[in-house]
């Protein structure tokens, strides 16, 4: 047995959907990932754009550079669907998921291996992330407080883990069953079915990926991303706390709503009222009721110097 044999085999999947402009850089950070023991399992779910033509350009380094490759192409069946069949063919003791339009820095599953190995009670592990434009340019970098969360943070959403910045026990994402058909935040869902028995997710803050947001990015629709937290807090609802974390999510599109639709935003602060009175303790609620009381033209104001310090 040699060296790369005795290595944990780290399984990686690109799940890829119409990202033809960058799955091919995509798939070239993986292709020089410093770790040495990789399979890569790449499922195109039906794109419409040149993300296959691009991909098959690849397939030859694929084949020369991973311990095994798959690559298939057919037509869609949604992100949880292609995710679920990258776990039944997985092999490896880890497995990874990377967005077909992020990158991975080369050192990304090395330091990540590196961190897990030893661990106890730990399903799996991230890292930061910069974060990146459509051209490529930098900006923001994100390192996350070190910490290991449980079931509670991340319920509570006390957490920063980017997706193409994970590696999970591939024995333990089986044990959870897979995601569920046509979920729409299926990595907040998973890291509470990974936790939920007592096992935990660490965190450390080094930047190890970069995460492309543009127009298509899922969390720019707002009213989508409440109904998908709706219903994961619905299938988590025996759990203490639910109530309150659903008020919560109410008033933060309560927050998005008050420069757009004072009536809706309205409705949601009743709603988070109903759902947990104990909201009302809670300095965020103030901070709705606020927005919903300001005029439009200061909240224009407010989200203009926002989105300046962000872009500096």
């Amino acid at each position: 047995m040699n060296v790369v044999d005795k290595m944990p085999l780290v399984s990686i999947t690109i799940p890829s959907y119409n990202h033809g402009s960058y799955v091919k850089a995509c798939i070239e950070s993986i292709i020089l990932q410093d770790y040495a023991n990789i399979e890569l399992i790449i499922i195109d779910d039906g794109s419409t754009d040149d993300s296959v033509l691009k991909i098959s350009e690849m397939v030859d380094r694929c084949r020369a550079r991973f311990h095994r490759f798959e690559f298939v192409h057919r037509p869609n069946k949604g992100l949880c669907a292609t995710l679920n069949e990258a776990l039944e063919w997985a092999q490896g003791d880890y497995f990874s998921v990377t967005d077909s339009d992020d990158l991975l820095f080369p050192s990304k599953t090395s330091v990540l291996v590196l961190e897990i190995e030893g661990l106890s009670k730990v399903a799996g592990v991230f890292g930061g992330a910069e974060i990146i434009n459509t051209d490529g340019s930098i900006l923001n970098v994100i390192r996350p407080q070190c910490f290991t969360y449980e079931f509670s943070d991340i319920l509570r959403r006390n957490k920063m883990m980017f997706s193409s910045c994970m590696l999970i026990r591939l024995d333990l994402m089986r044990l959870t069953g897979g995601y569920p058909k046509d979920l729409y935040i299926e990595d907040w869902y998973m890291w509470l079915k990974l936790t939920e028995g007592g096992d935990k997710l660490k965190v450390i803050a080094e930047p190890l990926i970069q995460y492309r947001l543009h127009e298509t990015n899922i969390s720019k629709n707002v009213f989508k991303m409440f109904e998908a937290r709706k219903e994961i807090l619905n299938i988590f609802s025996h759990h203490q706390g639910v109530p309150i974390i659903f008020a919560m999510i109410c008033l933060e599109l309560s927050i998005e709503l008050s420069r757009t639709s004072k009536r809706m935003s309205l409705k949601y602060i009743a709603q988070a009222i109903t759902n947990s009175q104990a909201i009302l303790f809670k300095p965020f609620f103030w901070n709705a009721v606020a927005r919903l009381l300001a005029p439009v033209a200061i909240l224009n104001v407010l989200a203009h110097f926002k989105r300046t310090f962000r872009q500096r």
